[in-house]
């Protein structure tokens, strides 16, 4: 048996807490001997991380994600069903429909008649109309220890293949305690990560194809994560910083040559000389428009920046530094972060747009997930201690970035 709905903790639903560490997770399918699982968050934030750490373990990553349409016209209920990418094809539709359904009511039809280069577990939803029936490709019905009886009735009744699957909240049954105390909601019926054994006792009643079948399903699997390389444009940042000279400056000294020539090469090093270049591009242009912030972070540390009009604050008088901003002990691309006027922040896009292209700029965002200081707070809050009994301890802590390998040691 092969897990086909997993989540893990970039599943983001207030109303049904899930606990553990993604790595935990590929460490008990690990465990149990399993050659392929699939993640199946309601976001598909978990991917990149997912594919690291099944292949580190040896285990076929599947990527999927969990959609929800609604049932009525007011999205007041809706179904849940898990969607598996097959390949790259079932990859790009698997996007299109979680984009879909968080820009706009997703229907249960639209995803019924996807291709088959997207395998759909039914979830919750009833028994299929006649004409759902016929819109369905790789459709299965898949039955859980939570299932209600109506719905697995509707199971049985209907023509879709039956597949055994979890309903997991923490990775192992040791978990639970833990999974109780950071606030998840326990309940009868098994919430960990099964084996096929397992399974067939909390899952009992079904054929005995409906525990193989998803290894049938994991075999025929098998896609890659698009990856955007860095953008090379044209220029001379070397020389774009020393034209800055005379204007910023106005003077240069032995200190001020030192510090942009050691700079420059530790940008060169790790090939970010594009980066700086349209960034101050994108930079100058906006300064035409609207007013920009002079400076904000660790970017304020680079005489670079000031050079290149990225930002307006000469690092040497204030004795700011470099290793802040860039150090060869991180990993990360550098953070510099600019503040545009609300009303006017599309202007600079459409710029981007036009100058780099259009499927070249696109809008990111963060996700922030719970560090060692905030999980002391939310169980030290759920164990009735009080804050200045924990308080030194989280003095003591320090928190590092993904990128900074030091967080490692």
């Amino acid at each position: 048996m092969i897990n086909l709905i997993l989540r893990t903790e970039f599943c983001f639903d207030t109303s049904n807490r899930v606990f553990g560490k993604l790595s935990s997770v590929v460490q008990r399918i690990k465990e149990l001997g399993q050659s392929a699982a699939a993640i199946t968050d309601n976001t598909t934030f978990g991917h990149v991380q997912w594919l690291t750490e099944c292949n580190k373990a040896g285990v076929r990553p599947l990527l999927g994600a969990e959609v929800r349409v609604p049932i009525d016209a007011d999205y007041s209920a809706t179904y849940r069903l898990h969607l598996i990418a097959k390949n790259n094809d079932g990859l790009a539709e698997l996007y299109a429909l979680t984009s879909a359904a968080v820009s706009e009511a997703l229907s249960l039809e639209a995803v019924l008649k996807s291709s088959k280069d997207v395998i759909k577990l039914l979830g919750t939803t009833r028994a299929l109309t006649k004409a759902e029936s016929k819109l369905c490709r790789a459709t299965y019905a898949d039955i859980g220890p939570a299932t209600p009886p109506d719905i697995r009735a509707a199971r049985f009744a209907g023509k879709e293949p039956i597949i055994a699957v979890g309903d997991n909240r923490y990775p192992k049954i040791d978990d639970r305690a833990a999974f109780s105390l950071f606030g998840g909601s326990v309940t009868a019926h098994a919430q960990h990560i099964l084996s096929e054994r397992e399974a067939r006792v909390y899952v009992p009643g079904l054929p005995d194809n409906a525990y193989t079948i998803s290894d049938q399903l994991a075999q025929g699997c098998s896609c890659d994560l698009p990856v955007a390389s860095n953008m090379q444009v044209k220029g001379d940042l070397e020389k774009l910083c020393r034209a800055g000279i005379r204007d910023r400056l106005g003077r240069w000294t032995k200190r001020y040559e030192e510090r942009l020539v050691h700079e420059l090469g530790m940008i060169r090093e790790k090939k970010f000389e594009s980066y700086f270049l349209i960034i101050s591009d994108m930079v100058r242009y906006a300064k035409k428009h609207m007013v920009v912030g002079p400076a904000r972070g660790s970017a304020a540390g680079s005489l670079v920046c000031f050079l290149a009009y990225i930002t307006d604050i000469d690092p040497i008088p204030h004795g700011l530094l470099f290793e802040r901003f860039i150090d060869v002990t991180r990993s990360d691309l550098p953070d510099i972060d600019l503040d545009f006027p609300d009303e006017k922040r599309e202007i600079v896009i459409n710029y981007l747009q036009q100058k780099y292209g259009e499927h070249n700029v696109v809008h990111i965002g963060t996700t922030l997930t719970l560090q060692p200081k905030s999980i002391l707070r939310l169980v030290s809050k759920k164990l009735g201690v009080k804050m200045f009994e924990f308080q030194p301890l989280l003095d003591t802590m320090i928190e590092r970035s993904s990128g900074d390998h030091r967080g490692e040691r």
